[in-house]
């Protein structure tokens, strides 16, 4: 798979989300914070063990009925925002102009705000670059990973995309891309975006990826705060096409099911 001009297009994203996101940057977060285990232990624990409890789903009913109804789901990574924006567009919609979800465009670090935050960052540790965004946005992912990602039959679909750009030491640079679906959404707090539950419906890898994600099967978009649509009045027949970013922040969970 010839995936060099959109690793390009990828590493490109930085520039616009956040110069830190490096392979230093997860260095700096490993040895932040100890996790509690002696070198043994994390040995034992394995590369599937759990990062963290998962949060109290108590006032998101729909998100608490979806979760329970998997198979002893656990967090193997948590993720957060180092610079987010929920891109809105003023569409002509079925009545009147409005403001329509254009795509998230986010960029990650591991949270050390877990229980194991060693095992999670050590989880990226070759990672260089992690985004989300939408399938279809500035075409970033060519046929082969759309393919890949279900998302081109019966008929094409978009949909959320996370993509991690990992290099090893010395090693060339490879991308895995998740594409999921929500199952379920919340929404706590009014002045906030949902809180989401996502189904990973695909995954793209290039050969020789270390994958850090291998047994995630579900998303969860936890702890959101802003990213909303300005007021509709802002949106007019005179503002259509007229993009608006809004910043958000939340972290991402992504858990495991099964045994």
């Amino acid at each position: 798979m010839n995936t060099n001009a959109n690793n390009a297009s990828v590493l490109s994203l930085s520039a616009v989300l956040v110069a830190s996101l490096t392979a230093g940057c997860l260095a700096d977060a490993g040895e932040a914070q100890g996790d509690g285990l002696d070198e043994e232990a994390q040995e034992s624990y394995g590369t599937t063990g759990a990062v963290t409890p998962l949060p109290s789903f108590s006032g998101t009913p729909t998100i608490q009925q979806a979760v329970g109804q998997l198979s002893n789901p656990r967090a193997v990574a948590v993720v957060k925002t180092v610079s987010g924006f929920q891109i809105y567009r003023c569409e002509q919609g079925a009545a009147a102009p409005e403001w329509k979800l254009r795509s998230p465009l986010a960029g990650f670090a591991p949270s050390l705000e877990v229980q194991r935050p060693t095992l999670n960052a050590s989880r990226f540790a070759a990672a260089v670059g992690i985004y989300h965004y939408r399938s279809d946005f500035g075409t970033l992912l060519a046929p082969q990973h759309l393919e890949a990602l279900g998302l081109t039959t019966p008929t094409p679909v978009t949909a959320p995309v996370w993509d991690f750009t990992f290099q090893g030491e010395g090693g060339a640079l490879h991308r895995e891309v998740m594409a999921g679906r929500v199952l379920a959404q919340d929404v706590k707090y009014p002045t906030n975006i949902p809180l989401l539950l996502l189904e990973v419906r695909g995954r793209s890898i290039d050969p020789g990826t270390p994958s850090a994600l291998a047994a995630a099967t579900h998303v969860l978009r936890w702890n959101t705060r802003g990213g909303l649509a300005p007021a509709a009045s802002a949106c007019t027949t005179d503002t259509l096409g007229r993009e608006y970013q809004a910043p958000y922040a939340a972290e991402y969970y992504f858990l495991r099911t099964g045994n």
